[in-house]
C-alpha cells in the first residue's frame, strides 16, 4: 500500500535534524513516492528549495509546517498542511507572526484567525491529546478536537499504536506519522551528537532509542500493517494538497508617483529637469537623443518604478548626510541613473555603454549597486519601512552553515575527542579553502593515515561527513533588501 511522509524536519530547522533536502528528495525518488511534505518547525526557510527538488524529480511537494500553538497556556506542536496557494499564505503569516515575537509561538486566537485553506493533523506526543487519552476522557477528547477552526486528523506514529482504541472511540480520523529527523537508521547517532552540540553536552554511551528515520514505504506497511486505513489516509491528505510556485515572474512594486502622473511620465519629468541642469547647449541635444532611448527601454521592459524607487531612497540619504558611493558596475553607463544622481559618473563624458546595464535583448533585472555609510544604513532602511510599510520591506537572511573546521570543533565537544587529535587533525586542514571534508582528507596523506589507525576517528569522520553543510543559524544579511507595495507575505 502507498504511504506519504507528511511530518518531516529537515536541517532548516535548525540543530534538529540533520536531513538534507536533495537527499531527501533522491531517497524519496528511490522508494517511488508520489509525494512528500516538508514540515519544519515553525518555519518556511527551505519551502522553495524543497519545492524545486521534487518538482526536478516529478514528486508533488507538500509545504507544511510543524507549529507552536498555546492553548490555556499549553504549547501544542501541530502539523499544518498548505492545500493551496492561499493556505501557503497562512503558513507565511503565521510563520512571520511567530518569528517577529520573543517566545516563539501563536495563541490559539491569532491562530484561528490567520488559518485558511490549511489541513490540520495533531500529533498524538506534541499535543493535549496524550494526557486526555491516557485519562480516557471521551468527551474530553471530543472536545479538543472539535475546538479547532478546521475539522482535525490526529496523527499516530508506530510507537503509539497502543492507543488507538480509545481514539476509535471518539469517531476521530487517524493517520500514520514517521515524526522523521534523519533519513537512515544509521544516521540516528550523526542525530544524536547533533542535538549534542546544540545542547552543549557530551555523549558517552551509546543507548538505543527509537529510530526516528526517514522509513520506506515496505517499511511503513510494516509498522502498520494492522492499520492499513492509517496508510490510506496519508495519500488521502496528500491529494487534498495542491500548492503551486510560478518562479519565473517579477513582483514588482508600483512607486506612489503624484496625482495625474504615470511612473513613466514622472521618471521623464524628473530626468528631463535634471537634464537642463547637466548639460550645456551644446552637449543637451547629444544627451536627449540618449535619454529618450534609455527611458524609452526603461518604459518598454517595466523598470520606471524600479528607477523611481532607488532615485527615493538615495535622495533621502543624501538629504539627511548620509555617505552614499558614487555607483559601481554596469549602472554608471545609464544617463537616466546618473541624471537622478543615482549614480554621479557621466556615461556620455566617459563613452559608457547603456546596453551592458539594460538590453533589450536580453530581459534580466536592472542591478544597481549602491554603497551607504555602514553605521547609518539603518537610517535608510527604516525610511523605506516606514514609505512602504513595515509588511511590505523585510531585510534578506541568511544562514550559515557547518563547514569543515567548524563542524570538527564542534563536534570533538560532544565526542569528547583528545586534544592532541583534534589538534592533528586541524593541523592538516587549511584554514583558507579547505573544500568538502571528503576533499580535505584525500588531499592529506597524512590524515587520512591518521584516521585508519584509529577506529575512534573513523565513527567521529562518519558522523561529521553527515553534519557537514547543515544550516546551524539565520542571521540578517548587511545590505540586502526586498521592497513591495503589498504585503510580502501576500507573494
Amino acid at each position: 500500500m502507498s504511504f506519504v511522509h507528511l511530518q518531516v524536519k529537515s536541517g532548516y530547522t535548525f540543530m534538529h535534524s540533520t536531513i538534507k533536502l536533495d537527499q531527501l528528495v533522491k531517497k524519496a525518488k528511490q522508494d517511488k513516492m508520489t509525494a512528500i511534505a516538508l514540515t519544519d518547525h515553525n518555519v518556511l526557510h527551505g519551502a522553495i528549495e524543497f519545492y524545486q527538488a521534487c518538482k526536478r524529480e516529478n514528486i508533488k511537494p507538500i509545504i507544511g509546517m510543524e507549529t507552536s500553538v498555546v492553548i490555556n497556556d499549553q504549547v501544542n506542536e501541530l502539523i499544518i498542511l498548505a492545500k493551496n496557494n492561499h493556505g501557503y499564505q497562512s503558513l507565511l503569516k503565521i510563520s512571520s507572526l511567530i518569528q517577529t515575537r520573543d517566545v516563539k509561538q501563536i495563541s490559539f486566537n491569532d491562530f484561528s484567525t490567520i488559518l485558511t485553506d490549511c489541513l490540520i493533523i495533531l500529533p498524538i506526543g506534541s499535543t493535549s491529546l496524550k494526557g486526555l487519552i491516557q485519562n480516557g476522557d471521551i468527551n474530553a477528547i471530543q472536545g479538543f478536537l472539535n475546538m479547532w477552526p478546521v475539522r482535525p486528523v490526529v496523527g499516530v506514529t508506530r510507537f503509539e499504536l497502543d492507543l488507538i482504541q480509545i481514539l476509535h472511540k471518539s469517531g476521530v480520523d487517524l493517520v500514520a506519522l514517521g515524526d522523521v529527523r534523519y533519513l537512515e537508521q544509521t544516521d540516528q547517532q550523526a542525530y544524536r551528537y547533533l542535538r549534542a552540540i546544540d545542547q552543549k553536552e557530551k555523549i558517552f554511551v551509546k543507548e538505543d532509542q527509537p529510530y526516528r528515520h526517514f522509513f520506506t514505504q515496505s517499511e511503513a506497511n510494516s509498522y502498520f500493517q494492522a492499520y492499513p486505513d492509517l496508510l490510506s489516509q496519508t495519500v488521502k491528505i496528500a491529494e487534498q494538497c495542491e500548492v503551486s510556485f510560478d518562479l519565473g515572474q517579477n513582483h514588482l512594486p508600483k512607486f506612489p508617483v503624484p496625482e495625474g502622473y504615470s511612473s513613466a511620465s514622472y521618471l521623464k519629468q524628473l530626468c528631463f529637469k535634471s537634464l537642463n541642469e547637466k548639460y550645456s547647449n551644446q552637449m543637451r541635444e547629444k544627451a536627449q537623443q540618449r535619454l529618450d532611448y534609455e527611458l524609452s527601454v526603461i518604459e518598454k521592459m517595466g523598470f520606471s518604478d524600479y528607477f523611481l524607487i532607488v532615485w527615493d531612497f538615495v535622495r533621502f540619504a543624501k538629504s539627511k548626510g548620509i555617505l552614499v558611493g558614487p555607483g559601481r558596475g554596469s549602472a554608471a553607463g545609464s544617463l537616466v541613473a546618473y541624471l537622478l544622481s543615482i549614480t554621479e559618473i557621466d556615461p556620455i563624458e566617459y563613452n559608457l555603454l547603456f546596453e551592458r546595464f539594460l538590453n533589450p535583448e536580453r530581459i534580466s533585472m536592472p542591478d544597481i549597486d549602491i554603497d551607504f555609510s555602514d553605521y547609518r544604513r539603518n537610517e535608510v532602511i527604516e525610511y523605506v519601512k516606514q514609505k512602504y510599510g513595515h509588511q511590505s520591506v523585510a531585510q534578506i537572511g541568511t544562514f550559515g552553515s557547518f563547514k569543515t573546521r567548524s563542524i570538527i570543533r564542534e563536534l570533538a565537544k560532544a565526542f569528547s575527542l583528545p586534544k592532541v587529535d583534534l589538534d592533528f587533525i586541524l593541523g592538516e586542514i587549511p584554514a583558507q579553502g579547505a573544500g568538502s571534508m571528503t576533499q580535505a582528507i584525500k588531499a592529506s596523506k597524512a590524515l587520512l593515515d591518521y584516521i585508519q589507525n584509529h577506529d575512534h576517528l573513523k565513527d567521529f569522520f562518519k558522523v561529521a561527513r553527515i553534519l557537514e553543510g547543515l544550516p546551524r543559524n539565520m542571521s540578517t544579511h548587511a545590505a540586502g533588501v526586498i521592497i513591495h507595495d503589498h504585503p510580502l507575505v501576500d507573494f
